[in-house]
């Protein structure tokens, strides 16, 4: 279900910019992502550039590009429950924004030519910051995030290709008083992040980046589940400390409207109606609930009490290996905070467990180490973030 309001002007609220659709040298515009998409490449970026910097790689008679920026968040709302990234608060974007691409479109060439469109929402192979970058819809920040208007990072960036070409436009909603705010190289974002993975400005280490550790699927190492914390769902840190980003975004993106944030334990504990009922249209749900299930063992040990080791204990004979070594390294960890927690289960999982890295997990957990915090090698503290 798509929820946009009826009778929306979209043309006239939300910053965007068309023309000519024509490739861009990522290279010049991003190159410290260039470089960075070579030495780390994540499964959810092609490795080709080629493919990324040039708009036929999505629709091959291209002629025509319209991006469009569309804030979500709300600095001021602290939601209780799990922690889930700003992206994730409300509809999913990814279903709701393409009909709005359609209704800008609308404007410029009419609905019949619209129709016929290909759009992507950070879920294709363009790299949508290079072209905002490009066609002067916004500029790059340190945090790597492209900087619009008033909302700073906090914007989801479209892309539609025409077969037909589209007239050179650009938008300054009103009351957009700074429309193309400059990075204020002010280095918190630098400072914020829990991981180094801002490892110089403008380029994001994404190996590092606890986003990407969230979404991706299979074990947590140990340093980075203690960094995870309790994050179920992306990390805000860059982007809330940015100077930049004060304003709200859409209403439908600024969490308001959300009825109850699950906590953690009610991921591992609702039923499958319960859980539909929270996620189903969620962007959050995308890699599946036993990511989410993973995150929110590792949460629990976090900041979980002594009411949750039964749970965590029962996760121990869980049938997925990642689950059962994030139980037994939560386990651990309160322990560590001097949580009563019984050793002896985790002292049985490091003899009988198949899968090593949960019988690594466990021996950790029994005796003590379960990972302390640190930087990545070779990183240090400096008076500008880390370097």
């Amino acid at each position: 279900m798509v929820y946009l309001p009826a009778a929306t002007d979209w043309a006239g609220i939300l910053p965007w910019v068309s023309g000519p659709a024509r490739p861009v040298e990522i290279a010049t515009l991003l190159p410290r992502r260039a470089g960075a998409q070579r030495r780390d490449p994540t499964p959810f970026v092609p490795a080709d550039a080629g493919a990324r910097s040039d708009p036929r790689s999505l629709l091959p008679d291209a002629r025509g590009m319209l991006v469009l920026a569309v804030p979500f968040g709300d600095p001021a709302f602290v939601p209780s429950g799990a922690e889930l990234s700003q992206s994730t608060w409300g509809p999913d974007y990814h279903r709701v924004i393409p009909p709005i691409l359609g209704d800008v479109l609308s404007h410029l060439v009419g609905r019949r030519a619209a129709r016929s469109a290909v759009t992507q929402v950070d879920s294709g192979p363009l790299e949508e910051r290079a072209f905002a970058l490009d066609m002067g819809l916004g500029r790059l920040g340190h945090n790597a995030s492209i900087l619009v208007g008033p909302w700073g990072p906090r914007v989801f960036l479209a892309l539609a290709l025409t077969r037909d070409p589209l007239p050179e436009h650009r938008l300054v909603p009103p009351g957009a008083a700074i429309f193309h705010p400059h990075c204020a190289e002010c280095g918190q974002c630098l400072e914020a992040c829990p991981t180094g993975a801002l490892a110089v400005p403008g380029r994001v280490v994404a190996l590092r980046c606890l986003s990407y550790v969230s979404q991706k699927r299979g074990f947590l190492p140990d340093a980075l589940a203690r960094r995870l914390g309790g994050r179920i769902y992306g990390c805000d840190e860059c982007t809330r400390v940015c100077p930049l980003g004060r304003t709200r975004g859409l209403p439908m993106f600024s969490g308001r409207r959300r009825d109850r944030y699950p906590d953690a334990a009610g991921i591992l504990t609702d039923g499958a109606e319960q859980y539909a009922g929270l996620w189903e249209g969620k962007a959050a749900a995308w890699r599946g609930r036993r990511l989410l299930e993973r995150n929110a063992v590792n949460a629990l040990g976090a900041a979980g009490s002594a009411a949750d080791v039964p749970l965590l204990e029962g996760i121990l004979s869980h049938p997925s290996p990642p689950l059962r070594a994030a139980a037994a390294r939560s386990l651990g960890r309160l322990a560590e905070r001097g949580i009563p927690v019984d050793l002896s289960p985790l002292r049985a999982l490091a003899e009988d467990d198949p899968e090593d890295r949960v019988r690594i997990a466990a021996i950790r957990a029994a005796r003590g180490r379960v990972g302390t915090p640190r930087y990545p090698s070779g990183f240090r503290r400096g008076p500008t973030g880390l370097h």
